[in-house]
């Protein structure tokens, strides 16, 4: 898994020039409880929508890896947008406040 996830790194981000950001990306995904790839594919992703590089990247693996997220839809509940449910809220209020 870990060499899967290197290779899609250097596609999907940024070639990792830094030994030391090698391993600390290696040190990350050795603290992962649940499927790495899968984990690690939907912080790759993330990071690439927002444009960052490994150095996000790795802050999300470790923020994730002290909440806990060991599995892919629990990743994929973190960069999802929490505006959905109060969309629906506010729609369903001004159908009930304006009889639509």
């Amino acid at each position: 898994d870990t060499s899967q996830i290197f290779q899609l790194v250097s596609k999907e981000l940024e070639m990792i020039q830094s030994p030391l950001k090698v391993q600390e990306l290696e040190d990350e995904l050795n603290l992962i409880k649940g499927n790495k790839l899968e984990i690690t594919t939907v912080a790759i992703n993330y990071c690439k929508q927002n444009k960052k590089g490994i150095n996000y990247l790795i802050k999300v693996l470790r923020n994730w890896n002290n909440e806990g997220i060991d599995t892919k839809e629990k990743a994929l509940a973190k960069v999802t947008p929490k505006q959905q449910a109060e969309d629906d809220f506010l729609t369903k209020k001004k159908k009930e406040l304006l009889g639509g």
